[in-house]
């Protein structure tokens, strides 16, 4: 469940939301506090979706969703989804990542009818300056994939332990993966 308080401005151009809450069987997961949305509605039209900005205050991640298996249902219509600049101070509790995490987060992210999708991601640790994640992802569609992601830890820390590894232990990422996925026996 979606749950938004205090919506301000003009939802046809630039808005604020004061508190966005989301909520799964087991209560909220997810908050989000000041909120404010530069986008582009006259796009709709055209099947687009174009947020030209997205910032959050804060954005606290308190524990892991539980998911809850839904009927399947009609395919939506095939929309354009963009957002140019997305920008917040993340904030993991241990029941998300382990151990307590704040990060300084920087992305944008492109969902492209009939699948493709294009993510760029930039977090840096305030509490441990020098650790970061920094991913770039291009699913490219039904036949191609492109993931570049690095990550470094120095003393463990929410990026790993939002992963299921140990907290406590330094933690290091490359990855470069790129071409079409493949189906083995």
């Amino acid at each position: 469940k979606l749950r938004l308080q205090g919506v301000r401005g003009d939802v046809l151009s630039n808005f604020t939301i004061e508190r966005l809450t989301i909520s799964d069987p087991k209560g909220v997961w997810i908050e989000a506090d000041n909120l404010a949305v530069r986008w582009r509605p006259g796009e709709l039209l055209f099947q687009r979706m174009h947020v030209q900005s997205l910032t959050a205050g804060r954005v606290l991640l308190l524990r892991q969703p539980v998911l809850v298996r839904q009927p399947a249902t009609a395919r939506p219509p095939e929309v354009l989804v963009q957002f140019d600049q997305i920008k917040t101070r993340l904030e993991t509790e241990a029941a998300f990542s382990q151990t307590r995490g704040i990060y300084d987060l920087n992305g944008k992210y492109v969902q492209r009818p009939r699948g493709r999708a294009i993510a760029a991601l930039d977090m840096r640790s305030v509490l441990r300056p020098g650790d970061f994640l920094k991913a770039d992802l291009d699913t490219g569609g039904a036949r191609s994939l492109k993931l570049d992601a690095d990550a470094q830890e120095v003393k463990g820390g929410g990026i790993a332990g939002s992963l299921g590894l140990a907290a406590t232990q330094p933690f290091l990422l490359s990855a470069h993966v790129s071409g079409p996925p493949t189906n083995r026996r």
